[in-house]
């Protein structure tokens, strides 16, 4: 009976054993997993901050350039309200003062 109750109790402890040990190797490659994952998510990490670095320098740039066009844009506008102000005053001017002096002729004349 003795015999009986040690084989028991010995069968009962490999077997203990056997799930510890199990459970050990499973522990180290969850370990193992766990590390890999940490790592992963250090590139994800600076990955995003150098996606974040690179979309606010090119949104910077973006933005220079659309002031840029705004400026030559508004340039060529006022070129061309000069442009058009000049053409209208060279023909307007010239056209009262030719005015005025054949209306003088006329006056001095009768």
């Amino acid at each position: 009976m003795v015999n009986k109750n040690l084989e028991g109790c010995q069968k009962e402890t490999e077997a203990v054993t056997n799930i510890m040990l199990d459970n050990y190797n499973k522990v180290l490659d969850r370990e193992g997993k766990l590390s890999d994952l940490d790592e992963r998510a250090d590139e994800l990490r600076n990955m995003g901050l150098t996606f974040s670095k690179t979309t606010k320098t090119l949104a910077q740039k973006k933005r220079w350039e659309n002031k840029k066009y705004k400026i030559i844009l508004g340039l060529v506008v006022a070129a061309a309200v000069v442009i058009l102000l000049a053409v209208i005053l060279y023909f307007a001017i010239p056209q009262s003062r030719s005015q005025d002096a054949a209306a003088g002729a006329r006056a001095g004349g009768e």
